[in-house]
């Protein structure tokens, strides 16, 4: 047996997972928690008021040993706000000081995450968010599965990512109150917020394609495509407001302003009756849209986003766009000038 007993040392590490039924899910993610090569961790599993039994599905792992805590919500609010009662739950009972990896309750932990994520730890007390890098679950067209590195930079989704609680207490960072694309607008406030980041070149986490899973049913649909607009207005609001967005990287920036045009203008031509225009007005403003078109570092990254990002595929669609982006950035109200200037040679 190679396990690091559990009763050894202090437990840094504790797991939040967010579960609203799929308790077969939920199992797998909390075996693979059990084939842990270091089983110093705490688990907490919060279940957003399923109508499938959740306890009966974490019972079976605290009979065996495992550390599980189990927090049942009074009302569904969605992963975010799970996860939010999770952060406060560990802050007032278990350990202020701990390090916190969220865990969806339909994704796995490789057997070898827990250890790396104590061995880190351990090194870097004072860093603030760690990196480790995810496996993307993919399938071919014969229906095999696959597995695809997830890049390290990407700080889309909480996968693979260790936070520190008393930073997230210290700074007030917790997780918006809406149903999809919360934990991207989370992160830009953490990466825009964090002083210590460090990258470790690890793979720990594994995200799955399971069939029932309300995110990836999600993916592209009417419903996340809203919550994406709401979701960027909250976090532009949020990094205005902490006077971070001078800190926010421009990738990060120029990505979300690319994909909130592409949504908008799907939105507009397929889905007329839905009104997201006051959403997309406001993160533009918030970051100061017409300032950010006269700096030629931020429109070089516009320009990398719209030549490297892949087809979008929107509501099981390929999409191409209605209006042009000088086009819909005009008829939303804002005056870019003529930033394809910044890119002109100069004449001798």
């Amino acid at each position: 047996n190679n396990k690091v007993n559990t009763k050894r040392g202090q437990r840094m590490i504790t797991v939040i997972i967010p579960a609203y039924n799929r308790p077969e899910c939920l199992q797998k993610a909390l075996a693979s928690l059990n084939l842990q090569t270091d089983q110093r961790f705490n688990v907490v599993v919060v279940d957003d008021c399923s109508t499938e039994d959740i306890e009966g599905a974490v019972k079976p792992f605290q009979q065996v040993g495992m550390t599980i805590h189990y927090i049942r919500t009074s009302k569904n609010g969605g992963a975010g706000v799970a996860r939010n009662v999770g952060l406060e739950f560990v802050t007032k009972s278990l350990n202020e000081n701990a390090h916190i990896v969220f865990l969806d309750s339909d994704d796995i932990f490789m057997p070898n995450a827990i250890a790396t994520y104590n061995s880190v730890v351990s090194k870097r007390k004072d860093y603030e968010v760690i990196y480790t890098y995810f496996l993307q679950e993919e399938f071919d067209e014969n229906g095999n599965i696959y597995y695809e590195e997830v890049s390290l930079k990407n700080i889309t989704w909480v996968h693979g990512k260790i936070y520190s609680l008393e930073f997230l207490n210290k700074n007030d960072i917790r997780f918006p109150e809406m149903r999809y694309g919360e934990d991207a607008a989370f992160n830009a406030v953490v990466f825009a917020t964090a002083q210590n980041i460090y990258n470790a070149h690890v793979p720990t986490h594994i995200r799955t394609r399971e069939k029932r899973s309300l995110t990836r049913k999600a993916d592209g649909t009417l419903k996340s495509l809203i919550g994406y607009l709401e979701g960027v207005e909250w976090y532009a609001e949020n990094l205005k407001n902490r006077n971070l967005l001078e800190k926010t990287d421009n990738g990060l920036l120029a990505g979300t302003v690319c994909k909130t045009y592409y949504y908008y203008d799907y939105l507009t031509h397929v889905h007329p009756e839905v009104n997201v225009r006051d959403f997309v007005v406001r993160f533009y403003k918030n970051i100061g849209f017409n300032e950010r078109m006269s700096d030629k570092k931020f429109v070089k990254s516009i320009v990398q986003q719209f030549c490297t990002s892949y087809t979008p595929i929107i509501e099981d669609n390929i999409y191409t766009p209605f209006k042009s982006f000088d086009e819909t950035m005009k008829e939303l109200g804002f005056d870019i000038g003529d930033y394809r200037s910044l890119f002109k040679p100069k004449t001798t």
